[in-house]
């Protein structure tokens, strides 16, 4: 019996994931979204999500997906025992479970088969070898499993990155449409308020800091502090972490397509990960259908992906080198202070929406 076929198979039921699965069957590519975990599962994840991803879910008709999400309304940001509140336009707070979930959905909705709990292993020339040893022959695989996911021989990490860590509790001290940034020289923790009543923390450490500490929440708990918050307010509990967040990696290998953090990432600062994504995924059709119809040759996915976000890049590691001094950071918390206009302005240039 030869290997099963489709047009499509795009590994990572992430929101990059789900949302090239979703793009695709709406122009009746046959696709297959395969799944190392259960639906809905967890994710180390900042929760905020700007206008660049919200613009487009809309676009793509998915703007319910944002019907239960908490509108952002100020960031609270502190350095060196001192803060400021600034006002914070366009971002909103939603749980990944639910907006995972909600784009499963809709990717089964438009005609995508799912296959979950299911790992997989891509090779170039279009065989995809799940872990029965099932072979599936796909014209184009769309790699998007993540920081975590398939090994590629071109990554490259680099040397001063950060790994992320993050927490969900189901309650906690955290006003809703506040979300509030702690920055220290060991890295910088945020919180948010989700819309199911849960609070979120997400952080971007560096290892060393981390192996200085005797836990993660020692850690979290030291860089809250230091930004002049109550420490008390970091909950103890199972912090889960990610592998280095910045890195690069080659956008297309023969068949295979690598769209969101896959594709390479750069260390975040207000969650801009989900909304770049998507905005690549929601733009991966016309190069994936010209491998489909035309072969790999045919496709162009890496001058795609950088004219997307090669600029939006450029800006958060611009931010990410900033947030590095946290006497750079009080500096500017006592400009906007003083003009709140401006810190309006610079808070909105923190993200790459």
């Amino acid at each position: 019996m030869g290997a099963t076929r489709f047009d499509a198979v795009v590994i990572g039921a992430g929101p990059a994931g789900c949302m090239a699965a979703y793009t695709l069957a709406r122009r009746g590519v046959r696709t297959l979204v395969v799944e190392k975990a259960g639906k809905g599962r967890w994710k180390v994840c900042g929760c905020c999500l700007g206008p660049l991803g919200q613009r487009v879910l809309r676009e793509a008709g998915l703007e319910a997906v944002l019907g239960g999400a908490i509108s952002i309304e100020t960031i609270a940001i502190g350095a060196r025992s001192q803060s400021v509140q600034i006002r914070f336009d366009g971002f909103v707070s939603v749980s990944r479970e639910s907006l995972d979930g909600a784009l499963v959905d809709a990717a089964q909705q438009a005609g995508v088969e799912f296959r979950w709990n299911t790992s997989a292993l891509a090779s170039p020339d279009g065989v995809v070898t799940l872990r029965d040893s099932e072979s599936i022959q796909a014209s184009v695989i769309l790699d998007a499993s993540g920081l975590k996911g398939q090994k590629a021989t071109n990554s490259k990490t680099s040397p001063h990155a950060r790994i992320g860590l993050g927490l969900t509790t189901p309650s906690g001290r955290c006003e809703p449409h506040v979300l509030s940034m702690a920055v220290a020289r060991g890295g910088y923790l945020g919180r948010v308020a989700l819309p199911d009543g849960r609070v979120d923390f997400a952080a971007a450490v560096s290892p060393a800091f981390l192996r200085s500490h005797a836990s993660p929440t020692s850690a979290m708990g030291s860089i809250w502090q230091a930004a002049g918050f109550d420490p008390t307010e970091v909950p103890d509990g199972s912090w889960r972490g990610t592998p280095a967040l910045t890195r690069k990696r080659a956008p297309q290998q023969g068949r295979i397509l690598r769209v969101g953090d896959a594709a390479g990432y750069v260390e975040p600062f207000t969650g801009e990960g989900m909304s770049w994504a998507m905005h690549a995924a929601s733009n991966i059709a016309e190069d994936a259908i010209a491998c489909i119809e035309n072969g790999p040759q045919a496709s162009r996915w890496a001058n795609t992906l950088h004219r997307l976000l090669a600029a939006r890049h450029a800006r958060c590691r611009v931010v990410a080198c900033a947030v590095r001094s946290p006497m750079t950071v009080r500096a500017a918390i006592g400009l906007a202070s003083l003009a709140p206009r401006t810190g309006n302005r610079a808070a909105t240039l923190l993200s790459g929406a």
